[in-house]
């Protein structure tokens, strides 16, 4: 399965749309050659389902040679970073999976910055460093300083992302 799977389904918590989870930190671990994604900031258990999570750090981890993704996100992320992780050689399955970092939400002050996401120069099993799915808002956050390297098509992909200061 995934490396660390952060779904906010507390016990004795009502679960419904738009549940906040606060102060999550991950920080200086080795994620490694899990079968799943490396790290996930889950907000579905339906389709209708949508969980935001706030005050949010990933700080200066290694997300290495996972099945899927090395970092996936499809909750609303509000206040935090994903930041100084080193990323590398996931989707070792060769499954329909094609970022190292794929994100599929809406951010709020939430930067990407200062990461090494990288792919295996020989087999370049990602498509894309970084991800980005359609149709999500951007406000007041950055995906800059990054080095992204190795990967097959390209560094960054986005498509129809509103953006509020986004840089």
């Amino acid at each position: 399965g995934d490396g660390i799977n952060i779904f906010g389904k507390e016990e004795g918590i009502a679960v419904g749309s738009g549940n906040i989870t606060m102060n999550i930190k991950i920080e200086g671990c080795d994620i490694n050659k899990n079968s799943g994604r490396g790290l996930v900031f889950n907000s579905r258990s339906s389709a209708t389902e949508i969980k935001s999570y706030t005050n949010v750090s990933v700080k200066n981890n290694n997300i290495v040679a996972n099945g899927l993704e090395g970092f996936l996100t499809n909750a609303v992320l509000t206040s935090g970073s994903f930041q100084g992780n080193y990323v590398n050689k996931n989707n070792t399955t060769g499954t329909e999976s094609t970022n190292s970092i794929l994100i599929d939400c809406d951010l709020s002050n939430f930067d990407i910055i200062f990461n090494r996401v990288c792919d295996s120069k020989s087999t370049k099993t990602c498509e894309y460093g970084i991800g980005v799915k359609n149709s999500h808002t951007f406000t007041d956050s950055i995906i800059k300083y990054n080095i992204l390297v190795g990967n097959r098509t390209g560094e960054i992909v986005t498509d129809n992302i509103t953006k509020s200061g986004y840089t």
